[in-house]
């Protein structure tokens, strides 16, 4: 059955494999895809500029390809005279290397190859004609117009030829045009006519052809045998011999020329090597020897990857080192090599698709045998015509699958055999022609699958090396010997090259094991061992794979490693030799090494074919342009027959040459800088003057010291195929080295110093070898202002400024710090000026307190006795108390003035009452001096916004200097104005004294400034310039006018609308107050207290004033029982231990003052409940926010109205006797409730007692309820909103307002009081927020519970009891 099944495979081989192909022409061409930022060009035509880049038209477009990069010339650019783009139809080279672009609508220009510049030649074309059509020949453009005139251009002249009378006719034109001789002229036109012109005799003929008459577009070219050759669209290509005037092509085409004359052709190109390419539509491409008539056609093959993209061509060409370059219409570029040399090619395969070839044998029988890369096993039979004959085994077309067909040798009966991957060992029998497996077997019986290698010795045995053995057999066919791998020796993975030397050594090179040699028993084949000659130095470094070996001269062998590097073996010293320092091979993946003799190896690797002559260093290197299928050979796949014919297999099918019929042509390239950036911009852009002529003729660059980063770009042309260059570059003055950048082709420079430089760029074809011309340009960077000889001279005269300022600044700085130790010594003394007037302040209101006290019960009592005289006498002595009282407070405005702290406390006042006040106060005053004293306000001045204590202050002021200085029996007149619509108040002081020298004007509101007469009446320095102080506060101005004749006149006018004052400086006041002011004001009360409850209360007195607490505890013994304390620590000791009932206390004390005092007994549980009312010298804001926030519920500045006192002692006791009535009253109405509570209920309550004791603190935030209820704020927040509806600071708020509400209505608080006790900052803000919950503001509120019943009102607005 096994020889059956291997019979059925072998006739199922046979059959796949019997088809014969016959080819005469093996050529790959180059596909190019051209494409600029990622968008693929569609290239029609291409040709070469004089640089060696290539040339192509898209549209109206041009890109230039300099072997890297393409670059974009736009129409703008080609046409500069143009509007708009316009499509390119043709363009020319001619014979000086300049372009010609010819555009669809006629436009003609010139590329000038020196200049680098485009130029319009459009106006030399007379009577505004258009260019149709040009060529280039004899040293001669040539040029036809659309009408059929004809110009030669020749050194800047466009001479007139000829003007076609046959173009009369408009529906004729010209379809193409060539030159023969100098005096020879053929042009077509598109009625299927060409025509001939001689420029000497002026005769004008048709040619008398087949085609004639035909419309249809010839396209005509001449070659070098003066020949004319049309191509047409129907009948093919005609050669016509213009000497004899015949054509001649039937006679002359031979070969593959049966399809010429049906083709349709679209071009024709003669290029310098006598060839003829015909482009045609559909047909693909011929070729005809100009010489012989041999016709070759060239068409896309669906297999052949590297075959005609198209066989519609567009346009030929020939590049200076004659590689054609075809056009096809869709698809890549196709370029054909120009191989000087006789290197032979063959795709390895039947049907002319390029294989990979493994593997390479030529037989005795002259038969090329290709091993290829999963497409079997191809035979190429040579015949004596020159083609070949191919024939393809162990490959299925169908499926596309093959034989890996590793090695192939053949024995002494001619017969071959073959090694593969996967498919074990195949003999080729020579004489039947048939194949069969030879299965190869270790000693253990396994077969090896993978036969990498194998070799005929001298004795012809055939070396097998496989997978799993080496083994050795005759000729025919029996097994000889067998070494399993890694056994006698031999170690290693598979056996990758065999060899046997002149001496009939034979050594192996093996993948993971190294280099052996082979020691024959001659008696037991089997018992033969192996010397491993792989270690390679001293360090036991050893050569781990061998890939190929080649037997070199004087006991040497060359090896290629598994790295792809060459080493050279010494059989005879048993030493390596590694050939690190030729760059050109280590930087190499090589392949395979033949040695073609005398040394002169030739080497397959990854980048061409490298010929390394050993004898004198040179190294030579073939690529693809150089006639190679391709750049890249495959491992192991070369092979050199009996003739000396050298074989290498690679991708695209395999190359075969004799060493001595390869010649490398020497590199004639030449280096170009193709772009410099300044600044990231062209330079051309940035620095249009210096590139005029274009940037080929430019030699130096000048830069301002802000284009000081620049970049050069460029590139090494020479065969355009092969752009592989080596760079080095360096600009001169600047770098020390050359900078090597191998591919890299751009230099970028930053920020470089004024000078001048120059910028060298070389290159060179081999790593190190540096044999293309350089090239250079200067760069010149001008220095900046800043560092030019007269920027040097400034620096100089600055230098001298600066050391003169030093010195002055010195001196200065002595002056400054005597002046710093002065101002230091007066600030000090201004401190202590401010500490002093403070503490006299205060020291003085507490004994103004003592006299004021008693005098209001004198004056009541004097009053009621009927002793008049006695009344009168104690108001002059209250007058002038409360005088000094005022002169104490005087002083406290003005430090708070210098320490920043005043501020304005702006209430609704009744202005016209505040004025007769003042004024009354003068009455007594004035009838003693007999001065005639008048006051004239009007009376509707009642809602008016001002700081009442600041304004009093400010008419006492001038009213007092105006009764200082004026004498007796003079006038005085206080005159009250309104005005802007009542929106601000004007107030006149005038005075009939001596009054005030211009000189002094100026200063008398300077602090502590006394004019000449204030000296006299002993004045302080301070009233006026506090009143200044004040009136600016209310945004007001003070004027003075003063005469000796008529006096002085003091002027004030400040706003008493309320919207003139920020909310800051507005304060609400309750009616009540008002009220409760003016009837303190205008009577004295009488305090009859009938509640028996009260008397029983006990009150603290703390005061450190032994006559003020003397004074007070005479005031209220008849009423309260009395305790005293002498400073806050006894207070606070005396609270605890007697829990009075109302604590009456001064703010300033030694040892604990009434505000720490307050605080404590707030924190101490069995105190908090005890009111607190704080007495104080201090009238500021500030000074009362400080002692409220601290638990007080009232405060009373010193001096103070008895009357007063008495009332709000009595007002707080019995409020507080009401609360604790109400709440005995409760507790018995309201029995405990049992019933256990639920936990939202529980939080509720926990929520709002943890609010209410924070109630009072305007500080108190959200987040300090995350501490006390054990909860985040946001579970705070969530459930607050879930339980009551309202977030949570809308939930404080309205407790705080309820709070507020019972305080109004039920406990008599004023608005201010109620804002503090609620934690408002500010009142009006409260009122505010007050009306928007209860839709009343708080007055209001308070005056509608009093009519309607308090408890009831409160019921109905929803605030519990």
């Amino acid at each position: 059955m096994s020889k059956l099944r291997d019979a059925l495979l072998l006739i199922n081989f046979l059959m796949v494999v019997t088809t014969v192909s016959f080819s005469q022409n093996h050529i790959n061409f180059i596909h190019l895809s051209p494409s600029i930022d990622n968008k693929a060009i569609a290239v029609n035509k291409t040709i070469q500029d004089d640089s060696g880049k290539i040339w192509m038209i898209q549209g109206p477009d041009i890109y230039i390809y300099d072997g890297y990069n393409y670059k974009l010339i736009s129409s703008r650019k080609i046409f500069p005279n143009a509007q708009g783009a316009h499509s390119i139809k043709d363009v020319i080279k001619d014979d000086f290397n300049n372009i010609w672009i010819i555009s669809y609508n006629g436009l003609l220009t010139k590329y000038d190859s020196h200049t680098g510049l485009f130029k319009d030649m459009t106006p030399l074309l007379k009577n505004n004609e258009r260019a149709h059509i040009a060529t280039s020949k004899h040293q001669k453009l040539w040029i036809t117009t659309s009408i059929g005139t004809v110009y030669t251009y020749d050194e800047e002249t466009m001479q007139h030829i000829i003007t076609i009378p046959q173009l009369n006719d408009r529906s004729i034109s010209i379809s193409d045009m060539a030159v023969g001789t100098p005096h020879e002229l053929f042009i077509s036109i598109s009625n299927g006519n060409v025509l001939s012109y001689n420029l000497k005799s002026k005769a004008l003929e048709y040619l008398a052809a087949p085609f004639s008459n035909y419309p249809e577009h010839l396209n005509l070219t001449t070659d070098t045998n003066n020949r004319l050759w049309i191509g047409t669209e129907t009948k093919g290509l005609f050669l016509y011999d213009i000497a004899s005037k015949q054509f001649v092509q039937d006679s002359f085409f031979k070969g593959n020329a049966h399809l010429i004359k049906s083709e349709l052709f679209l071009n024709l190109f003669v290029d310098s090597k006598n060839f003829l390419w015909a482009g045609t539509d559909g047909g693909g491409l011929y070729k005809v020897d100009l010489a012989t008539g041999e016709v070759v056609l060239f068409t896309k093959q669906a297999r052949n990857e590297f075959s005609l993209s198209s066989n519609t061509i567009l346009h030929v060409s020939e590049d200076n080192h004659k590689n054609i370059w075809i056009t096809p219409n869709y698809g890549n570029l196709n370029i054909l090599p120009n191989s000087d040399n006789t290197i032979f090619y063959h795709e390895g395969s039947q049907s002319e698709t390029p294989n990979r070839i493994l593997s390479i044998y030529r037989s005795s029988q002259n038969v090329l045998w290709a091993g290829t890369d999963g497409s079997g096993l191809t035979k190429i039979t040579f015949n004596p015509d020159g083609s070949t004959k191919e024939e393809s085994f162990f490959n299925d077309e169908n499926t596309n699958k093959g034989f890996y067909v590793q090695t192939i040798a053949e024995d002494n009966n001619g017969n071959i055999w073959i090694g593969t991957y996967k498919n074990g060992m195949w003999f080729y029998n020579n004489k039947t022609q048939t194949f069969r497996e030879i299965p190869v077997l270790n000693a253990k019986n396994q077969k090896a699958f993978d036969v990498r290698t194998l070799f005929k010795d001298r004795k012809g045995r055939i070396w097998a090396g496989t997978s799993t053995c080496l083994n050795i057999y005759s000729d025919q066919l029996k097994l000889l010997a067998s070494f399993t791998n890694n056994t006698n020796n031999l170690s290693g993975l598979i056996v990758q090259s065999i060899i046997e030397t002149q001496n009939g050594s034979i050594w192996l090179g093996i993948a993971s094991g190294g280099l052996f040699q082979f020691n024959e028993n001659q008696n037991n084949l089997n018992a033969s061992t192996f010397t491993d000659r792989s270690v390679r130095n001293a360090n036991l470094e050893r050569v781990s794979s061998v890939r190929s070996i080649s037997e070199g001269a004087y006991n040497s062998l060359w090896l290629v490693d598994d790295a792809g590097k060459l080493l050279k073996y010494d059989t005879s010293k048993s030493t390596y030799t590694s050939l690190e320092n030729f760059k050109s091979i280590n930087n190499r993946n090589i392949a395979a090494v033949i040695n073609a003799g005398d040394d002169n190896l030739w080497l397959s690797s990854n980048d061409g074919i490298v010929n390394f002559n050993t004898r004198d260093s040179i190294i030579k290197t073939y690529y693809h342009t150089d006639g190679l299928q391709d750049n890249t050979f495959l491992k192991r796949s070369a092979y050199k027959d009996h003739n000396g014919m050298l074989y290498f297999g690679g991708l695209k099918g395999l190359n075969y040459f004799y060493p001595k019929d390869l010649n490398k042509k020497k590199s004639n390239a030449s280096l170009h800088i193709n772009a410099i950036e300044v600044l990231n911009q062209p330079a051309e852009v940035l620095l249009p003057e210096q590139f005029a002529t274009g940037i080929s003729e430019v030699d130096a660059l000048r830069l301002e010291h802000n284009e000081s980063s620049f970049t050069f770009r460029f590139a090494a042309v020479d065969n355009i195929l092969h752009p592989k260059f080596f760079y080095a570059y360096r600009l001169k003055g600047f770098d020390d080295d050359w900078i090597i950048s191998h591919y890299d082709r751009s230099a970028t420079y930053t920020n470089i110093p004024a000078g001048h430089y120059t910028f060298e760029v070389k290159a060179g074809t081999k790593d190190g070898l540096w044999d293309v011309p350089p090239k250079s340009i200067a760069v010149s960077i001008n220095k900046p202002f800043w560092s030019k000889p007269l920027a040097w001279v400034i620096y100089l005269l600055l230098f001298a400024a600066l050391l003169y300022g030093i010195k002055r600044w010195l001196g200065l700085r002595k002056k400054l710090y005597l002046e710093k130790i002065n101002h230091k010594n007066e600030s000090e003394l201004h401190d202590l000026k401010m500490n002093f007037f403070a503490k006299m302040s205060h020291e003085i209101q507490t004994p103004l307190t003592l006299i004021l006290g008693p005098i209001e019960n004198m004056i009541s009592k004097a009053e009621k006795n009927g002793n008049l005289l006695l009344k009168q006498r104690l108001n002059i002595i209250e007058y002038n108390a409360k005088r000094l009282s005022k002169i104490a407070y005087e002083l406290t405005l003005v430090r708070n003035k210098e320490l920043g702290r005043l501020r304005l406390m702006v209430t609704k006042n009744n202005l016209y009452k505040n004025i007769e006040n003042i004024g009354k106060s003068f009455n007594e005053l004035a009838r003693k001096k007999n001065i005639d004293f008048t006051v004239n306000c009007p009376q509707n001045l009642t809602n008016t916004w001002y700081d009442k204590d600041k304004i009093e202050h400010v008419l006492y002021n001038l009213l007092s200097n105006a009764f200082k200085f004026t004498p007796k029996e003079g006038n005085i007149l206080m005159t009250v104005t309104p005005v802007d619509s009542k929106k601000s108040i004007k107030i006149s002081v005038t005075d009939s004294g001596p009054g005030v020298s211009k000189e002094e004007l100026d200063s008398i509101f300077e602090l502590f400034y006394q004019s000449n007469m204030g000296k006299k009446n002993k004045g302080t320095g301070i009233g006026l310039a506090l009143t200044k102080e004040l009136i600016d506060l209310h945004k007001g101005t003070i004027e003075v006018e003063s005469s000796e004749v008529s006096g002085t006149t003091f002027t004030i006018t400040f706003p008493v609308n309320d919207d003139a004052y920020t909310d800051e400086e507005r304060m609400t006041v309750d009616d009540d107050d008002i009220i409760v002011e003016e009837l303190i004001d205008e009577e004295t009360l009488v305090i009859q207290n009938k509640d028996p409850n009260v008397l029983k209360k006990t009150v603290m007195i703390v005061e450190d004033t032994l006559e003020l607490q003397l004074f007070l505890k005479d005031l209220l013994q008849p009423q309260y029982n009395i305790i005293l304390a002498e400073n806050g620590n006894e207070g606070y000791h005396y609270a605890k231990n007697n829990l009075p009932d109302l604590i009456l206390s001064d703010i300033m004390m030694p040892e604990l003052d009434g505000i720490e005092m307050s605080k404590k007994l707030q924190e101490d549980p069995l105190t908090k409940h005890i009111p607190v009312i704080l007495m104080t010298a201090k009238n500021s804001t500030n000074a009362k926010i400080e002692g409220l926030k601290s638990g007080a519920i009232e405060y009373i500045k010193k001096p103070f109205n008895t009357n007063e006192l008495l009332l709000k002692i009595q007002n707080i006791l019995i409020s507080r006797e009401y609360i604790i009535s109400k709440y005995r009253k409760e507790v018995i109405s309201r029995p405990e409730d049992f019933i256990e509570k639920s936990q939202d209920e529980l939080f509720l309550e926990s929520l709002v007692a943890n609010i209410n004791l924070r109630l009072e603190d305007s500080n108190f935030k959200m987040e300090d309820l995350v501490d006390p209820l054990n909860m985040s704020y946001s579970s705070i927040y969530r459930k607050c909103q879930a339980l009551t509806g309202h977030s949570l600071v809308d939930f404080v708020r309205i407790l705080r307002l309820k709070k507020a509400a019972m305080l109004i209505a039920k406990h008599g608080y004023t608005v201010s009081e109620t804002a503090f006790k609620t934690g408002f900052n500010d009142p009006k803000y409260f009122s505010k927020c007050f009306k928007k919950h209860f839709k009343k503001n708080p007055i209001t509120f308070k005056n509608e519970a009093q009519k309607v019943g308090v408890d009831a009102y409160l019921e109905k607005h929803q605030v519990g009891s």
